[in-house]
């Protein structure tokens, strides 16, 4: 009850309905005389720009983890963006999401294993001597170790396909094909 009251709220708030009246002044009327379709341009322009982001942090990201989670909350950015903006046209951002949310996972399976990770070394800190409990500690940081790994293999791998120039060649002219 308390989340739908929220929600109601949120949706009659002064904020939420600023937003639809902008959105629908975007949809009806166009930018430009040569501009027919204002919103899949403003979409389009969006979308490359949270691309870019996902780019420009993914280049700065080795294996740190705050870096690889910033990458990842830019990947979910660029997913959500693109899934909002799908319904304008006939799914010309189906690849795009695919890949997003394939990196995201990859990044999520990396971060829940490097947290696992970090959180049975203090164990092993707080725990008094015992060697038998340090000794399983020990390995089960070692096999979070060896998922960070796969993680971040199965990451760049997923990342690779969503960047590479050929797919971005083939999504961009999609795109400009589907939305005019």
């Amino acid at each position: 009850a308390r989340e739908r009251e929220a929600l109601l709220a949120g949706i009659g708030s002064p904020r939420y309905l600023k937003l639809v009246d902008e959105l629908q002044q975007l949809a009806a009327e166009p930018a430009s005389a040569d501009d027919s379709r204002p919103l899949a341009g403003y979409s389009l322009r969006l979308i490359k720009r949270r691309f870019g982001q996902v780019e420009r942090l993914e280049s700065r990201a080795d294996h740190r983890p705050k870096r690889l989670h910033r990458v990842r909350i830019a990947c979910k950015q660029l997913r959500y963006t693109a899934e909002f903006f799908n319904s304008l046209n006939p799914d010309p951002l189906g690849k795009l999401i695919k890949r997003s949310r394939q990196v995201q996972d990859a990044l999520g399976r990396y971060h829940d294993a490097y947290v696992r990770e970090q959180f049975m070394k203090d164990m092993r800190r707080s725990m008094p001597s015992d060697p038998g409990m340090s000794d399983a500690l020990c390995g089960m940081v070692e096999e979070c170790r060896c998922e960070e790994k796969d993680a971040y293999r199965e990451f760049k791998a997923k990342y690779r396909k969503l960047t590479s120039a050929g797919s971005q060649r083939k999504l961009w002219k999609r795109v400009r094909r589907e939305t005019g």
